[in-house]
């Protein structure tokens, strides 16, 4: 299992949970680029950091692993999903949707003089202005990985992003996931079979 903290962290966010899923899987909690204890570079965006995830299992020989992304590792793990689901036996995103062309800008904070954080700004900028102006890929691609069922059947997700909604009377916006499962062997064939 593969952790992936958001935007202004680092691995530690993870530590509350890391005992319960230690308990069940082998668990790798990354610092992102520009986080914790990673690289600072001259360039950060949510596709280095897709690619630096890339590296780091092959480098460990990792070939497929449950994927969870909070915020920011969210976006990290969507985009991995898209061109790597291969790699996934699961994917989990927490508290976030990739952004859409026409979403509302975030703002971006100016740098403070006395920057003392955990995280390098320009990472955080970077993938600010990357939400302000997000690739129109990121939400009309698709994706598809087989993920073992309950019974131990396999079964193939093909995913797209749903439409973008607005909760009436507020400015919570609603990006709903959506996917088909496939079955193999069919509901029908299993029932048969047992």
């Amino acid at each position: 299992m593969v952790l992936l903290h958001g935007g202004a962290n680092d691995h530690t966010t993870w530590d509350g949970v890391l005992p319960s899923l230690a308990q069940t899987h082998h668990v790798y909690a990354l610092d992102q680029r520009g986080h914790g204890q990673s690289s600072r570079t001259d360039a950060y965006s949510f596709e280095l950091m897709r690619d630096d995830l890339l590296g780091f299992l092959d480098a460990l020989g990792l070939d497929r692993v449950v994927l969870v992304g909070h915020s920011m590792g969210g976006n990290v793990a969507w985009l991995f999903a898209q061109d790597h689901a291969e790699r996934l036996t699961r994917l989990v995103i927490e508290d976030v949707a990739p952004n859409r062309p026409g979403d509302p800008s975030v703002t971006i904070p100016p740098r403070p003089d006395d920057w003392d954080r955990p995280f390098a700004y320009e990472a955080l900028a970077a993938v600010m202005a990357q939400l302000n102006d997000p690739d129109p890929a990121w939400t009309t691609g698709g994706w598809s990985m087989t993920v073992p069922g309950p019974d131990n059947s396999r079964r193939a997700l093909h995913g797209n992003y749903g439409a973008v909604e607005q909760r009436e009377g507020g400015a919570w916006k609603i990006r709903a996931l959506t996917y088909n499962v496939i079955m193999n062997p069919p509901p029908s064939a299993q029932s048969a079979n047992k």
